[in-house]
């Protein structure tokens, strides 16, 4: 600079050693930077570096081969464009001398909807400076100077944060920085808008919760589905974090009729639009656990979230197991019982909502299962849905071809074409460690061959304890 003022610039390459102050733009495309150094790294008496090469003369291939703070050497000549005084284009680095103070990190979800907590940590021993207003951390009358490793703050608008350590020495690392983003919800779109949106967009996507996949401990995260109703067309979040990027840690996180707030980038699969992994909850609304009870007094019922039957008077929960062997079915009575699971209720008439729970037991038997999707039968006697046989109720086949609806809890019969045509529930069920219906209590019970009961006085070919018999 002082050689510049008097006018006795040299005409050959120099050597001039500085600490970067500032980066302009590190250009991949072209694999150059402009960036400025000064003797102290501030932005006072800076020289600017015009589109030079990285060190030996390499180009730059991505954006973090050059930070703020390091101490270089560039080579190059030197020139005045529009009264600035600038290495010209051509120069390159020949030596690189990064801070011996590691920079701190930034964490906290990016984007957020009511707030977000930011944490910056620097290592043991160092403390940090930093600001929130995209200003630069080092010459900011802004900043604010912790003297713990380890800061702590929540954002409620869209910020800037950045930051630097520094060690007892003052010694300073490079700057980093964060954004911020508040996303408002009027700006989110519906499952079937995000259908239609290009691949490659990020986007926030409002939906109901329609089904998961099995969750695994082995990871933090969980595919799960979305629509804008139960019937609609389905949109996949692939391998999602929970709230605000919480790690997924239990079947209960995220659940069938929950309202979300989802935040991610979409993309196309094997023909499958999904949301592609990490994608985030920015706001969750879990489902209740209700059903409805008819007049029959039973009712099928399978759990979202892990759920504990005991806390809600005038209904009992049952899971049912079938025995080839006796041809007959048997009701256990239980409490608590893990997502997903399908048990028979017996109460009286009316709307019940259930208390979930983390404290469940695992199912050891029980036949009653359930589709994820609408699925229709293919197979005569394996699939037994709950139904009201002239005042009896008990599970009897669902016809070949019929569709049973997704979540509809049935009793599974494999290879059940010497199956009886129906398996009554006990009236007295309440209170009993277990039930075996149809067995030596109903061997009076009969029924027709289209599976209803009829009395002794029936005609014809009856169906009495899994047997036919000809009543004349």
């Amino acid at each position: 600079i002082a050689l510049n003022a008097a006018g006795t610039l040299p005409s050959d390459s120099v050597y001039v050693k500085g600490i970067i102050s500032k980066i302009d733009k590190i250009d991949t495309s072209f694999g150059n930077a402009t960036y400025y150094i000064s003797d102290d790294g501030t932005t006072t008496n800076q020289l600017e570096i015009y589109r030079g090469n990285n060190i030996s003369n390499a180009k730059f291939t991505s954006e973090d081969q050059l930070l703020p703070k390091w101490t270089v050497t560039v080579k190059g000549v030197l020139t005045v464009y529009s009264n600035t005084l600038e290495m010209g284009q051509g120069n390159y680095i020949t030596s690189i001398v990064k801070p011996s103070v590691n920079v701190p990190t930034i964490t906290g979800t990016t984007a957020f909807l009511d707030n977000t907590t930011v944490t910056i940590t620097a290592d043991e021993g160092c403390f940090i400076k930093y600001t929130k207003d995209g200003s630069d951390p080092v010459s900011s009358t802004t900043a604010t100077t912790s003297d713990k490793n380890t800061v702590t703050f929540d954002l409620k608008a869209t910020t800037t944060v950045k930051a630097v350590a520094l060690d007892a020495n003052a010694e300073m690392s490079s700057a980093v920085e964060q954004t911020f983003t508040k996303l408002d919800e009027s700006n989110a779109i519906s499952v079937a808008d995000a259908l239609t949106t290009a691949d490659g967009t990020t986007v926030l996507v409002k939906g109901i919760v329609t089904r998961t996949d099995a969750y695994n401990s082995k990871y933090t995260n969980l595919n799960y589905y979305l629509a804008d109703a139960a019937a609609d067309n389905e949109l996949e979040v692939y391998r999602g974090m929970g709230l605000k990027g919480a790690d997924i840690t239990s079947a209960d996180d995220i659940a069938r009729g929950d309202e979300v707030y989802v935040y991610g980038t979409l993309k196309t699969y094997n023909s499958t639009k999904e949301l592609d992994a990490s994608s985030i909850i920015l706001k969750q609304t879990k489902g209740e656990e209700k059903t409805s009870i008819t007049a029959a007094g039973w009712a099928t019922y399978v759990t979202a979230r892990s759920v504990d039957f005991s806390k809600t008077s005038d209904v009992k929960a049952y899971t049912v197991a079938y025995s080839a062997t006796d041809d007959a079915i048997t009701l256990t009575p239980v409490t608590a019982v893990p997502g997903n699971t399908a048990v028979v209720l017996k109460g009286n008439q009316g709307d019940y909502t259930f208390t979930t729970t983390t404290d469940k037991a695992a199912v050891s038997k029980n036949d009653l299962k359930f589709y994820t999707k609408a699925t229709s039968v293919a197979k005569a006697k394996t699939v037994y849905i709950l139904a009201n046989n002239n005042g009896t109720v008990g599970f009897c086949p669902a016809t070949v071809g019929s569709t049973v609806p997704a979540y509809k809890g049935y009793l599974s019969i494999s290879g059940g074409t010497s199956a009886k045509n129906f398996f009554a529930l006990d009236g007295t069920a309440t209170g009993i460690n277990s039930i075996a219906a149809d067995k030596a209590n109903s061997r009076d019970v009969r029924f027709n061959l289209a599976g209803q009961r009829v009395d002794k006085n029936y005609k014809g070919v009856v169906i009495v304890n899994g047997k036919k018999q000809l009543v004349k």
